[in-house]
């Protein structure tokens, strides 16, 4: 019966494991969100090494994962932009004219 219990112990220490790296993948995925907004090198090399250290793939996933992450920020900047543009072309400032005053 001994043996039943060390694995189940082995089965709950896996599955915290398990939790603990999802956090820490999550947190880490988080971080390269805000370097991609903000870049400053140091901390962007801080996040490779952790990405490395956590095992997270080899080194074509880890580019394609921070180069899908900055095309990401890319084009959510560029719909910011175009998104102001056409809202100052359709609204421009509320000095339209009311109907029937021209």
């Amino acid at each position: 019966m001994g043996e039943l219990g060390d694995i189940g112990s082995l089965k709950a220490l896996s599955a915290s494991f398990d939790e603990i790296y999802a956090k820490a993948s999550q947190m880490i995925d988080s971080a390269l969100g805000e370097v991609c907004k903000n870049f400053k090198e140091e901390k962007y090399f801080d996040l490779l090494e952790a990405y490395l250290l956590i095992g997270a793939g080899d080194g074509t996933e880890l580019a394609d994962r921070v180069q899908t992450c900055f095309a990401q920020n890319v084009l959510d900047s560029s719909y910011a932009i175009l998104n102001s543009y056409v809202m100052q072309e359709v609204c421009p400032s509320n000095t339209m004219s009311p109907k029937g005053k021209d």
